[in-house]
């Protein structure tokens, strides 16, 4: 466990405590006393350094008689002088640590006087010892828990481990792991608290990170847990790592692992590597669920899910497509079987579902092309970073983000790099993932003349092969073909021999292409993504760019769908009315359900499809007439429902107004739909004024509900409508 320990007053303390029953001590320095309270379960049978509580000054015999006293009802901690002097000067030198570290860091002299104030001289505390308050004292050592500086300062002592490492590399006291042509060495990786060392597999190396992880622990005071830690080894024999697990006094590691939330070594490509995702989606999607959930609750759980569970595995893994149809099914079940068992009717096709809503859609994400967007921000940092060590690393291994364009599975490499060659050659960029990018020209220092495409109009060396074949320099960057004259950037094409008259001609196009360029001497080759409102990759960007290959045209119809001020249950009622997705009688009998009378409940002359209910049946015809007759206006019933929708609007008047007259539209499709239900299942009898009147309340009260104040009363709803909805939308 880790230490925990005050000082107080120049006098500091180290408790152990055990399943035994110990004796009380007192440590005595001139009259003060330092008192201790166990903190244990009884028969515990770990030694656990504790914390100094408080102290009192008291005369000795004051303290005999408390210890007499209190002997038969706690257990007691034993201390040694020895022991407390030498903590003492462990934490004086915590701090010194620390202080060094700030400077060889370059932090200013201002926030290093501030930290140490509040370091080191924090408010007087007393404690509760036995039930009886303490004097006041300051601590001297350590913020107290929760503290928002803490985790800071740990992540500055802790950059002294890396210093070490660095150190003991330079030395040759450490074989740190060399990856790729390059050996870029890596011997360490952090985050916060989680530590990974890299050595070749020698004695050497095992001993000296032991070494280095001591001498830390006696210079920052934080104590390295080896019984929590692991060590693994690639390509290694069993007796050899059993020999270094003996060393570090620690345990096997088995593959995969996980860290930070991601297993580590095993196969992305397999099922059981997903199986903790689908688990998890399933808990979260299970059935009971949706019984209490309407059709927008379902569909907001389905979001939330999708944005939390598999993001992170998605954010760096391929998503095979085994795992991908299983992730569908069990949101699609979720989303039509209403929580019951068995097979249930899919009212629209998945890719309907998944297309924005202002396209006619549901909204929900696709996860392929969601995958495919995560990944291809990977791509995107590739180019587009300036350095770090993971960077370092790819470029070692696997030669630069342009090897990405060499055609054909590599034969080599990992499963990674050949999911990344796949996301790179994806339909859904164009082309490719070039097609979605463009350079903003500098220096040219980064930019590859021929191959790349800096002209917005392909590589050169597809649009000119002649020339490319002719070229002295195929690999040459821009700076590297032309030259500053007096200010002016002057190219300079250099072939192996001299053109023929039709060659010159592509010269002279190949020209007039590069007079169009602006060199920048101090500026520096960047990517600039060409999606439409960013020049930066961003996920939803990238996702909206792929997904509109197999998206449908823009539908103001649906945005004006979805901006009613309707509750969203009612809203997507309504969306199924328009696309014609509603268990109506007609609908049912083209799934193949047995119906024993097809004829519409309400009327009973006509099948009962979704044109005739909402629009020509009887019973709703006057309905909508008395809803007309209310409003004071007059409109075409149009036997298409979505036609009808397109007509139920005001002219002449603002887009909030009619954003709250769709909500009456909506009311009366909602209303007559739940008349209809109650008929078939609840035996109810057809009656007008019944759903006209429901129809009025449930729209007032979603207008009440969508505003901060009711600017009107339910009888003048009902007098003057027309005149409530101008107020309410002004």
């Amino acid at each position: 466990m880790d230490r925990l320990r005050e000082t107080c007053d120049g006098s500091g303390g180290k408790m152990f405590l055990s399943g035994k029953e110990n004796e009380k001590v007192w440590s005595e320095k001139g009259t003060q006393k330092m008192r201790f309270v166990k903190i244990k379960k009884k028969g515990s049978g770990v030694e656990t350094e504790m914390e100094c509580l408080g102290i009192n000054t008291i005369s000795q015999a004051e303290a005999k008689a408390e210890q007499k006293q209190q002997y038969q009802t706690a257990p007691v901690i034993k201390t040694e002088k020895r022991v407390l002097r030498r903590e003492l000067g462990r934490m004086e030198n915590n701090f010194e640590l620390f202080k060094l570290e700030l400077m060889s860091i370059k932090f200013m002299d201002a926030f290093r006087n501030e930290v140490q104030d509040h370091y080191a001289e924090s408010a007087s505390v007393s404690v509760l010892v036995n039930d009886i308050p303490t004097g006041e004292f300051s601590p001297r050592r350590g913020l107290h828990q929760g503290d928002p500086l803490a985790p800071f300062l740990f992540l500055i002592v802790a950059e002294g481990l890396a210093g070490v490492s660095r150190m003991a590399e330079e030395k040759n006291l450490i074989d740190s792991l060399e990856v790729g042509r390059a050996k870029v060495k890596v011997n360490m990786l952090q985050y916060a608290d989680d530590t990974l060392f890299f050595c070749e597999a020698n004695t050497k190396s095992v001993f000296n990170i032991k070494a280095i992880l001591l001498c830390f622990e006696l210079t920052s005071g934080l104590k390295e847990n080896f019984l929590k830690s692991r060590i693994g080894g690639m390509g290694l024999d069993q007796c050899s790592l059993q020999r270094f697990t003996a060393i570090l006094n620690c345990k096997v590691m088995v593959t995969p692992f996980v860290y930070l939330g991601l297993p580590v070594g095993g196969c992305h490509k397999r099922g059981v590597f997903w199986n903790g995702v689908l688990e998890r989606v399933k808990g979260k999607l299970s059935r009971w669920k949706g019984r209490w959930l309407s059709m927008a609750g379902r569909i907001c759980l389905i979001k939330s899910v999708l944005s939390s569970l598999p993001l992170f595995f998605m954010s760096l893994f391929k998503l095979p497509s085994r795992v991908a149809d299983k992730l569908v099914r069990i949101q699609r079940n979720f989303l039509w079987g209403w929580g019951s068992d068995g097979r249930k009717i899919a009212w629209a096709s998945w890719n309907k579902v998944c297309e924005p809503r202002d396209y006619g859609g549901l909204g929900i994400i696709d996860l392929r092309t969601f995958n495919l967007a995560l990944l291809g921000k990977w791509i995107w940092r590739w180019g587009s970073a300036k350095g770090g060590l993971w960077k370092e690393i790819l470029d070692s291994k696997y030669g630069g983000w342009r090897n990405l364009r060499a055609e054909g599975k590599p034969c080599r490499g990992s499963l990674w790099w050949r999911d990344l060659k796949e996301v790179w050659a994806s339909e859904g960029w164009g082309r490719s993932f070039e097609d979605g990018i463009e350079w903003k020209v500098g220096d040219g220092g980064n930019i590859s003349f021929w191959e790349d495409s800096w002209l917005n109009c392909g590589a050169l060396k597809g649009m000119f092969p002649r020339l490319y074949s002719l070229s002295m320099a195929k690999a040459a960057k821009v700076a590297e073909i032309g030259n500053w004259s007096n200010g002016v950037w002057i190219w300079h094409l250099c072939w192996r021999r001299s053109l023929f008259d039709w060659e010159k001609l592509l010269e002279e196009q190949l020209s007039q292409l590069l007079q169009g360029i602006k060199m920048d001497a101090r500026g520096v080759d960047s990517w600039v993504w060409k999606a439409e409102g960013s020049q930066s990759f961003t996920v939803n960007s990238a996702y909206i760019k792929v997904r509109r290959v197999s998206d449908g045209e823009f539908s103001p119809i649906y945005c004006r769908l979805w901006r009613c001020k309707a509750l969203p249950s009612a809203v997507f009622l309504a969306w199924r009315v328009l696309e014609n997705r509603i268990a109506t009688r007609v609908n049912l009998v083209r799934r193949g359900v047995v119906v024993e009378n097809p004829v519409c409940c309400l009327c009973g002359k006509v099948e009962e499809s979704s044109s005739h209910l909402f629009s020509v049946c009887d019973f709703s015809w006057r309905v909508w007439c008395l809803c007309f007759e209310w409003l004071g206006v007059s409109f075409v019933i149009h036997l298409d429902p979505m036609q009808n929708f397109i007509q139920f609007r005001l002219s002449q008047t603002s887009v909030s107004v009619n954003d709250v007259w769709g909500a009456i539209w909506v009311g009366i499709v909602s209303e007559i739909w739940k008349h209809r239900n109650s008929i078939v299942f609840n035996g109810g009898v057809t009656d007008v004024l019944e759903v006209f009147a429901s129809a009025q309340v449930k729209v007032w009260s979603w207008i009440a509900a969508k505003s901060r104040e009711v600017y009107f009363s339910y009888p003048c709803w009902v007098m003057d409508p027309l005149a409530c909805i101008r107020r309410k939308a002004s």
